[in-house]
């Protein structure tokens, strides 16, 4: 007997089968795994690793794009096996910036941590070719405060200024600063000012300052007013402006 497709059907009817689509519905859903859902939308799946073959982009109006907390420990680790762990860029701000709110303690804004015998903890660079182009800057509000600090615990050399290249010049151990220039007869390794006080202040046990002889037997033939000069036998000779020297001692 052929089946009346003309009947209307009942409300009961319509009702079932609505429902029974929606209770097949949420049951598929439950049924896939979170993975392949997430796979369909494209979203990062908390609490596990996420693989993508390009790079993930947030933006947003807002200050902050990404922001990570941590009750315990690490707020946001970047980890790479092959080029940078961690990279900031910025078109009109600072790249990368760290803050701590710690009121007592030792603390540290910024910590770089490496183990090659080659690397370097920090490192400022300034690729700028004219003016005040600064490399890296501290900067200390205490009175009592110190706004570089250079700390060779392991009997190395603590600070060292060096003007010239292209390379780096061997350096000696168990110092705190070296300054060093090597571009020409203008060149200085060490500039010492004050505008009310001294330029330089010297202490030590077995002396106060020490001129290192030259390996010349002489004065050179001209200097600046105030030059001081040890020859090759230990004589010093005090330059009171161009090819006038004066022997002291």
């Amino acid at each position: 007997m052929a089946t009346d497709t003309s009947t209307p059907r009942s409300r009961r009817a319509l009702l079932g089968a609505g429902l029974g689509a929606i209770a097949a519905a949420v049951a598929g859903a439950l049924g896939r795994p979170a993975a392949a859902e997430a796979a369909e939308i494209n979203a990062v799946i908390l609490g596990q690793d996420n693989t993508a073959p390009t790079p993930t982009k947030i933006t947003t109006t807002d200050r902050i794009a990404i922001q990570g907390v941590s009750t315990s420990d690490v707020g946001v680790l970047g980890v790479s096996t092959s080029s940078d762990g961690l990279f900031g860029a910025s078109t009109s701000g600072t790249a990368v910036r760290g803050i701590t709110n710690a009121q007592s303690g030792f603390t540290a804004g910024v910590w770089g941590d490496v183990s090659s015998p080659g690397g370097v903890g920090a490192f400022g660079r300034n690729l700028a070719t004219s003016g005040l182009a600064v490399g890296a800057q501290g900067t200390s509000h205490s009175p009592t405060g110190l706004a570089l600090v250079g700390w060779a615990d392991g009997g190395g050399l603590a600070v060292v200024g060096y003007s010239g290249g292209p390379g780096f010049p061997a350096m000696p151990s168990k110092t705190g600063v070296v300054g060093r220039a090597d571009q020409d007869g203008s060149s200085v390794g060490v500039n010492g000012s004050s505008g009310a006080g001294r330029g330089a202040l010297f202490a030590g046990k077995l002396a106060q300052l020490r001129l290192a002889p030259s390996t010349a037997t002489t004065h050179p033939t001209s200097g600046l007013r105030g030059d001081f000069f040890v020859d090759k036998s230990g004589r010093l000779w005090f330059c009171k402006g161009g090819t006038t020297w004066a022997q002291l001692a």
